[in-house]
């Protein structure tokens, strides 16, 4: 589980692209039950917001640029990586369900990376992360 990652709001959230199951103590309900998702919104004093369980991913862009003079060195764009999805989160007032993208974008110098700040509106939660293992 990554995080906590703050927003402008100082909200924390924690990420598990890979694992609905967490053992580090965040994301847990009132009664220290932690939540089987792979995105929540930890809160003070209140039950964590799950922010999608269910996951999906659909690549970015699979153009790549070959530099001139180069026959095996490829370079990334801005755009090469994916895009991974999580619904099925926590209801907001409205009735909708809470949902979660990462814009996974390829940058060999990020190591593994780390997810930036969130966007949010209207129970949609957007992290953009920039690692090397979104790189094809």
């Amino acid at each position: 589980m990554y995080g906590p990652v703050w927003d402008k709001a100082n909200h924390r959230y924690y990420l598990n692209p890979c694992r609905r199951d967490h053992g580090n103590h965040s994301c847990l309900t009132s009664d220290g039950t932690p939540l089987q998702t792979h995105a929540c919104q930890q809160l003070d004093n209140a039950d964590p917001y799950d922010l999608g369980n269910l996951m999906g991913f659909k690549p970015i862009n699979e153009t790549r640029v070959v530099p001139l003079g180069s026959s095996n060195e490829t370079t990334y764009t801005d755009r090469d990586g994916l895009v991974m999805t999580f619904t099925g989160g926590t209801k907001c007032r409205s009735g909708k369900a809470r949902d979660t993208e990462i814009l996974f974008l390829c940058d060999p110098s990020a190591g593994i990376g780390y997810p930036d700040d969130p966007l949010e509106k209207s129970c949609h939660y957007e992290f953009t992360w920039r690692s090397i293992y979104a790189c094809p």
